[in-house]
């Protein structure tokens, strides 16, 4: 993985790169097109996006893999750490990703110090949680080719110039539970 001293983007949120200006931490660059595992935890590390988009992914025993949310710009990874929860997520980076990451152990001390982290930090996770809802509903309650076109509007709000993005139909199958060849139907409107 590729290190960098510094980089910003302007979509990035400025308070909190200013909130967490005293944590040491590194900058990441994340290749498009792979898989990546992040080590989350309370000895392991958070993980802020800087800039791109990656998908998380969890599989199960049988090899069904199924997308847990997209990621992109101000979002942070492994806030489950905070609470002491810890394990490795794989993620897909669907275009080059900067994140910058930092021990959990060092934010939650920067915390205890700083309300406006906290708040901040409590926005944040109330705000996924949300999200996060609405993916649930989304995923059980509509049928495939809504899931799809629901995923596809997600990705033509959260990222900008999506014309230059390639998914392909394995990804989009990741990001809504489904098989790719049900999804290639859903897209032909079969």
């Amino acid at each position: 993985m590729a290190k960098f001293k510094s980089l910003e983007s302007p979509r990035f949120d400025q308070a909190l790169e200013g909130l967490m200006s005293s944590l040491k931490a590194e900058y990441v660059i994340l290749k498009k097109k792979r898989f990546h595992v992040l080590s989350v935890g309370e000895s392991g590390y958070i993980w802020i996006i800087f800039s791109g988009w990656m998908l998380a992914v969890r599989s199960s025993p049988q090899g069904r893999v199924k997308g847990m949310g997209l990621f992109g710009p101000g979002d942070i990874l492994g806030v489950s750490g905070l609470g002491g929860n810890s394990r490795d997520v794989p993620l897909y980076a669907v275009t080059d990703t900067l994140v910058k990451r930092a021990f959990t152990q060092d934010l939650r001390r920067a915390m205890k110090d700083d309300a406006r982290l906290c708040q901040y930090m409590l926005n944040y996770i109330c705000r996924r949680y949300a999200e996060l809802l609405d993916e649930l509903e989304d995923s059980t309650l509509l049928p495939l080719g809504d899931r799809v076109r629901s995923f596809q509007n997600k990705i033509s709000e959260k990222v900008p110039g999506t014309a230059h993005i390639s998914l392909s139909e394995q990804v989009v199958a990741w990001a809504v539970g489904a098989h790719p060849v049900s999804v290639c139907r859903a897209l032909k409107g079969e």
